[in-house]
């Protein structure tokens, strides 16, 4: 691979810890602020609790009351007014007006002096009219109320019960929505910011605010804001036990996590995910006519590259064969390159393509599903199959599988010859084309190894029967201009170019093309 696999895999298993301590950390965080969510709703809920029944008592009140038809404060009205109030669970006082004028209440009886009555702060949508926050004194006590007045009689609701109720270290108000805007009812005025609807959170653990409204009536709704410091105060112990319960779990999986990393970018792993997702690609090396110099045709080299690491056929290609998914592998090789070099105008329609062949993929008769690809059958180009000299080529079957694909009009190289299985009588069986002499005989030819020295005899061998031969491995003139001369026709190697893209090879053709024109 590309890169220190260990020194990764070590920094991925700790960034893994790392992540499993954040990702811990912010799982019990964001825990305990969706259970502060629910503590905010449930506050909501009991202050609606208490504002819906008050509504309701306040408006059977005093509608009951006004129904009575009193015109004073007489011993009757005041009789009737402490009757209401005795049944009444929230309303601490009820009061009689006259003329706009309070004149008598249950708490004092008839007033010395009338009391003039203020404009309301609103007037709701049933035609009650509110006062908020008004300062009163009832048995020697200040407090203030929130009054509501239709007809002749109002009721008076103690603010004090809703602040018992919000819950402590809260800032929190109550609104009714009427006349197309918010209106002030309890608690800290302007902390509503009507941005949410029936309910919304702003959460963060410096802040929360949330809004909630009757789900049945969008009327009456509450704003509740926290701090961090609530937050804290509340869920203290808590993150104290999360801490360390994460601590621990992330130092037991660190193992696991190190386990399935390896698991996970094993070549084994990236091999099988990279042939099931069709990542395999190409690249062109060129095939040179070493007498004219003309680039005659080019070999598929099958490459594997991510954005994390690349692996190089020494590395996939056995477990590729290991896996057995050696023909399907192929058969993607196949179709991008054929796609990749057919849309390159510049290469001509005898221009050769050389695929390598699993020596397994042909003895089990695979090879055969060749025909049916259909970047195959509408090809322009003459389709090369190389061989690798293996044991499994001896087989009858292998030998009558190659002479199919000869049969159909496809040519057969032996690669890397001279270093595997083939004796004289198995190249002769096997039907084959051309020899491709192994770049290891031509490395070794400026040191004049015995090695080397081969060289004429396998020459020798292609021409007693009647085959064309390659050289790979060619890196300088020196090389190239020897194996011309011992009458070698075609040469491969970085003297002649590096594996490229299509659009590069392409180039290279035309540039060739104009030179030797």
């Amino acid at each position: 691979m590309s890169f220190n696999y260990s020194n990764w895999m070590r920094s991925s298993a700790n960034l893994a810890t790392i992540s499993v301590l954040l990702l811990g950390t912010l799982l019990a965080f964001g825990g305990m602020l969706w259970d502060f969510k629910r503590t905010h709703t449930e506050y909501a809920a009991e202050i609606f609790k208490e504002i819906a029944a008050t509504a309701i008592e306040i408006e059977i009140t005093l509608n009951n009351l006004n129904s009575n038809g009193f015109n004073d404060c007489s011993p009757k009205t005041l009789l009737a007014m402490r009757q209401a109030l005795f049944v009444a669970a929230s309303i601490k006082d009820i009061g009689y007006l006259k003329n706009f004028e309070l004149v008598c209440t249950t708490g004092i009886g008839v007033l010395d002096n009338p009391y003039p009555s203020s404009l309301p702060s609103f007037v709701t949508e049933k035609g009650f009219e509110i006062w908020v926050d008004q300062p009163l004194v009832m048995f020697d006590k200040k407090y203030n109320a929130l009054i509501a007045k239709k007809g002749d009689f109002n009721a008076v609701y103690d603010l004090a019960v809703l602040a018992a109720i919000a819950p402590k270290d809260f800032r929190w108000q109550l609104i009714y929505h009427g006349n197309n805007r918010p209106n002030h009812l309890a608690g800290e005025e302007g902390l509503y910011q009507n941005k949410h609807g029936l309910k919304g959170f702003d959460f963060s653990l410096i802040t929360q605010y949330s809004e909630h409204c009757i789900p049945q009536s969008s009327n009456y709704c509450v704003a509740l804001t926290s701090n961090y410091q609530t937050f804290f105060s509340i869920y203290s112990k808590l993150m104290l036990i999360s801490f360390f319960l994460i601590l621990i779990v992330s130092f037991r999986v660190h193992t696991f996590v190190l386990l399935a990393y390896k698991k996970f970018y094993s070549t084994r792993a990236i091999v099988t995910r990279a042939i099931r997702k069709d990542q395999f690609f190409s690249l062109y090396q060129p095939i040179v006519d070493l007498n004219s110099g003309e680039i005659i045709g080019c070999e598929a080299l099958a490459r594997f590259k991510d954005r994390r690491m690349a692996i190089y056929p020494d590395q996939f290609i056995p477990v590729v064969r290991e896996l057995e998914l050696s023909w399907l592998f192929t058969e993607q090789i196949i179709k991008k390159a054929l796609l990749d070099l057919g849309a390159q105008s510049e290469l001509p329609a005898n221009f050769k393509i050389n695929f390598n062949l699993f020596p397994s993929d042909i003895s089990s008769g695979r090879i055969q599903k060749v025909i049916d690809i259909h970047e195959v059958k509408n090809s322009r180009f003459n389709i090369e199959f190389e061989i690798t000299e293996d044991e499994k080529l001896e087989e009858s079957e292998a030998i009558s599988q190659l002479a199919w694909l000869k049969d159909q009009g496809f040519t057969i190289a032996v690669d890397d010859f001279g270093t595997g299985y083939s004796s004289l009588n198995q190249v002769k069986s096997m039907h084959c084309n051309v020899l491709k002499i192994d770049r290891s005989f031509v490395m070794d030819m400026e040191e004049g190894s015995i090695k080397s020295s081969l060289i004429p005899h396998i020459i020798k061998i292609a021409n007693d029967l009647n085959l064309k031969v390659v050289a790979e491995g060619i890196e300088n003139v020196m090389q190239e201009n020897e194996l011309r001369e011992l009458g070698v026709e075609f040469g491969q190697g970085w003297g002649f170019g590096k594996p490229m893209t299509a659009k590069d090879l392409a180039e290279l053709c035309k540039t060739k093309h104009n030179v030797n024109d």
